[in-house]
């Protein structure tokens, strides 16, 4: 999914405001969806043209928490919420899940970057208990593999002596 320019917003938008072309019919032209259509004709509405540029942001909790607040008291979607507050409705999204799954804490932290998973090195010892299980496993399979191959071939001589 690539991102669309400012430009082409603006192409969009002025084709719905100015031109009465349906969101649909609109959105097509650059190949977007409808809604993501209404979404920036409510931005366009609510902010002006100038908020359809909309740089990388990082948000603080308080920030997060006060979306979400609004969105309860004011019984908005998510579409009207990110018209409101010029934040991606996809953001807002994430912001609520992970509020419900795992509290107002969750919110606060930044949870930027990648996690630091620092492995510890293998032991001789673990090693060797992984080499044997995988031996083990092997040798299972192995016998498996024999039982089901001689279960074949008997069932080959009996249909061949049948004959």
């Amino acid at each position: 999914m690539q991102k669309t320019s400012y430009e082409d917003k603006c192409k969009v938008v002025s084709m719905v405001l100015d031109d009465g072309y349906s969101y649909l019919k609109a959105g097509r032209t650059i190949g977007v969806s409808k809604t993501t259509v209404m979404g920036w004709v409510r931005i366009v509405k609510e902010h002006g043209y100038a908020k359809l540029e909309t740089p990388k942001r990082s948000y603080s909790g308080e920030f997060k928490l006060s979306v979400l607040k609004y969105m309860k008291e004011n019984h908005c979607s998510l579409h009207e919420a990110s018209a409101h507050f010029n934040v991606c409705r996809s953001q807002i999204q994430r912001w609520e899940k992970k509020y419900y799954e795992k509290g107002e804490s969750a919110l606060m932290e930044d949870g930027r970057g990648r996690s630091s998973k620092i492995r510890k090195p293998r032991t001789p010892v673990d090693l060797n208990q992984d080499l044997l299980k995988e031996l083990e496993y092997l040798r299972m399979e192995n016998e498996y593999l024999k039982k089901l191959n001689a279960l074949v071939q008997k069932r080959e001589n009996q249909s061949y002596t049948k004959k």
